[in-house]
């Protein structure tokens, strides 16, 4: 769960672009302070696009370290552009280990024979490509947002609350962020029309 604004003191909590160059100057603390805010959201989302086999909770967990331990080993090279910039970071990074992860499992052998039959959690393979494009169809109407409605739909997709996206992209409420997040979606739902 992301922090509120203010810590107990009554004292403004260092936003994100802050934790981030404190981290990237050795301040464990700030590396603390980023993992603990960003490692449910990251597992929620990740758990979900797990293949089946691959879905345990050790396998989810193990996944985003591995997200935090590659973002950490490349902050020097990574550009805080604006608020949810670094969460779009995490994201991608994520997004590609999850896709490597499923492919290793899918293609581990079964240990027992099953005489040239797919199991019948298998996909067809016209089922396969009809989700494959619908896939590809999602990702070219994403990218034709702009940044800001690209994280509030990935923020959203990882399961941020409203109010998590307030704190995290600076919207003065909860139902401002809402609000911002209906309207990408529908510009997301416009585009994914257009390519259909």
């Amino acid at each position: 769960m992301l922090p509120s604004s203010q810590d107990g003191d009554g004292q403004a909590l260092n936003p994100t672009r802050t934790l981030i160059e404190r981290a990237r100057a050795g301040d464990q603390r700030a590396f603390a302070q980023l993992f603990q805010r960003y490692e449910m959201p990251l597992m929620r989302w990740a758990h979900g696009r797990l293949c089946a086999s691959a879905r345990g909770q050790n396998e989810t967990r193990d996944l985003v370290h591995i997200c935090f331990a590659k973002a950490f080993d490349s902050m020097d090279r990574f550009v805080y552009r604006h608020q949810g910039s670094f969460v779009g970071y995490l994201h991608e990074i994520l997004k590609n280990d999850v896709a490597s992860m499923n492919r290793r499992w899918m293609t581990k052998k079964p240990s027992t024979e099953l005489d040239g039959d797919y199991p019948d959690s298998a996909l067809r393979p016209d089922e396969e490509y009809e989700g494959k494009e619908r896939k590809e169809r999602f990702e070219r109407a994403l990218a034709a947002l702009t940044p800001r409605e690209q994280e509030l739909i990935v923020m959203r997709e990882m399961g941020f609350t409203h109010a998590e996206i307030a704190v995290e992209l600076e919207f003065p409420t909860a139902n401002a962020a809402r609000m911002a997040v209906t309207r990408a979606i529908e510009r997301l739902a416009a585009a994914v029309r257009e390519n259909a």
